[in-house]
């Protein structure tokens, strides 16, 4: 074993799970979370994922001698999706260890941004619109070309979906559309981003009046 991630909880909704790692979809440009839901022990056994989440990582020191450390392009995005994909290609396996838990009080450095608009607006054009040009470096990176030209595609199609999604939950108040789950920091950062966005708009229509 290489990696190992913890079962990581809500802080503020302790008995929900906010992730046990999770799943790269290469055909589809997909990352997919495993979590998000109320604690029945259906996750307490161990399990091989493509990634854990850097909130709780457990590296062998041979994994930073065989990869390097932390792509530093990836900031405040998918380092962690990367560094295993890496740690992966390198023959390491990434565990999700139950017996591990931490309660993660996610989105409390992404909701201090809405009060430092500089460094929102340095985030985002490193990040690119919603993430998207580390997802789109991502899978360049690691599928090479022409195999990630279709996941890049369906990946940026997601994305834009997922922003009117975002558009309306922002209209009508919510953070779903079927339950109330807490937002993690980059869920917190895409609606930051959003209503920024929002409000350039409205502000160029008072203007052009």
């Amino acid at each position: 074993m290489g990696i190992a991630g913890s079962k990581v909880y809500y802080y503020d909704s302790p008995n929900v799970v906010q992730t046990v790692g999770g799943t790269i979809h290469w055909a589809s440009g997909r990352f997919a979370n495993i979590g998000n839901e109320t604690d029945r022990g259906q996750y307490d056994q161990h399990a091989e994922r493509d990634f854990v989440f850097a909130t709780s990582m457990l590296v062998r020191m041979a994994v930073f001698d065989a990869v390097g450390t932390l792509d530093e392009f990836f900031v405040f995005g998918i380092e962690e999706f990367d560094f295993c994909t890496r740690a992966k290609h390198a023959g390491y396996d990434v565990v999700y260890v139950p017996e591990s838990k931490i309660w993660h009080k996610a989105g409390r450095s992404a909701r201090k941004l809405a009060d430092r608009p500089e460094t929102l607006a340095l985030i985002r054009k490193n990040r690119g619109f919603l993430g998207l040009k580390y997802e789109l470096v991502f899978f360049s990176k690691h599928l090479g070309f022409p195999r990630c030209v279709v996941p890049m595609l369906l990946r940026g199609s997601f994305v834009l979906s997922q922003a009117l999604q975002n558009l309306i939950l922002i209209k009508i108040g919510r953070n779903s559309f079927t339950r109330e789950s807490p937002l993690g920091g980059v869920g917190i950062l895409q609606r930051l981003e959003l209503r920024q966005i929002m409000e350039r708009m409205r502000t160029k229509r008072r203007w052009s009046r």
